[in-house]
C-alpha cells in the first residue's frame, strides 16, 4: 500500500492497466486488444518501456496450469506490444507463439498482418486467407476480402469479395460495390450496387452510381 503511494500517477495506472489486461486473461482466455493497447499507451506515456511489461506476460504465459487459449492471448498481447513499439520480427515470433498453443482466427490475422506489414505479401495472402477461413462469414472476413482484393486483383479474390457481399444487406454490399470500382472493375460495381429507395435518397444514390 506504501509503495502505492509513493508510484506516479502514469505508473501506478499503467501497473492498473497491465492487472487489468493479466485478469481478462485469466477471467475470458481472449485477447482484449482495448486492454493492450490501454498498457501499451499508459507504459509509453509513463516513460517505462515495454521491456518489464512484457517480460512479466512472459513469466505469466509460463505458468503452471495456464490454459492454452489464455497462453496464445498472453502471447498475442506480447505481440501487440512488440508490433506497436515496431519490432515486427519479435512480434512475429510472438504471433507464432500464441499459434502454437491455439489456431484462434484473431491470431491468424495477427500474424498476416505483422507479415503484411512487413512486406511479405505471398506469406500474408496464405495467412489472410486462413484467417478468413477461420472467422467464417463476418464483419473480420469481409475486411480480409477487401485487403485480399486490394493486394491481388486476381478474378478469383474480387469473385470472392462479391460472393461475400451478395450474402449481406444492402448496405454492405454497396460498400463492396464502392470497393469494386476502385479496384477498377467498374461492371462489377454496377452490378451490385442497389440504390437504396427506403431512406428516400434514391437521387444521391443513383448520381453516386453513375460516377
Amino acid at each position: 500500500m506504501l509503495a502505492a503511494l509513493f508510484l506516479s500517477p502514469s505508473t501506478a495506472t499503467a501497473a492498473t492497466a497491465l492487472a487489468e489486461l493479466i485478469a481478462s486473461l485469466e477471467t475470458t482466455e481472449r485477447y482484449d486488444s482495448d486492454k493492450a493497447a490501454a498498457v501499451y499507451r499508459e507504459a509509453v506515456l509513463g516513460g517505462t518501456g515495454i521491456d518489464r511489461t512484457v517480460a512479466r506476460l512472459r513469466a505469466y504465459s509460463r505458468r503452471a496450469g495456464l490454459s492454452p487459449d489464455s497462453r496464445s492471448a498472453c502471447h498475442l498481447a506480447i505481440a501487440h506490444f512488440m508490433w506497436r513499439d515496431g519490432a515486427i520480427e519479435a512480434a512475429v515470433v510472438a504471433a507464432n507463439d500464441a499459434l502454437h498453443d491455439s489456431l484462434d482466427p484473431g491470431a491468424l490475422l495477427l500474424k498476416a498482418r505483422l507479415l503484411d506489414a512487413g512486406g511479405d505479401a505471398d506469406q500474408a495472402r496464405h495467412w489472410y486467407q486462413r484467417a478468413a477461413e477461420a472467422f467464417g462469414p463476418s464483419d473480420e472476413q469481409w475486411l480480409i476480402r477487401v485487403r485480399l482484393a486490394m493486394m491481388d486483383m486476381s478474378s478469383r479474390n474480387v469473385a470472392a469479395l462479391e460472393e461475400l457481399a451478395l450474402q449481406r444487406e444492402p448496405g454492405f454490399r454497396n460498400q463492396a460495390a464502392v470497393v469494386l470500382a476502385l479496384l477498377g472493375r467498374p461492371d462489377r460495381a454496377i452490378t451490385l450496387y442497389q440504390p437504396l429507395k427506403a431512406n428516400g435518397k434514391a437521387y444521391p444514390r443513383h448520381v453516386r452510381l453513375s460516377e
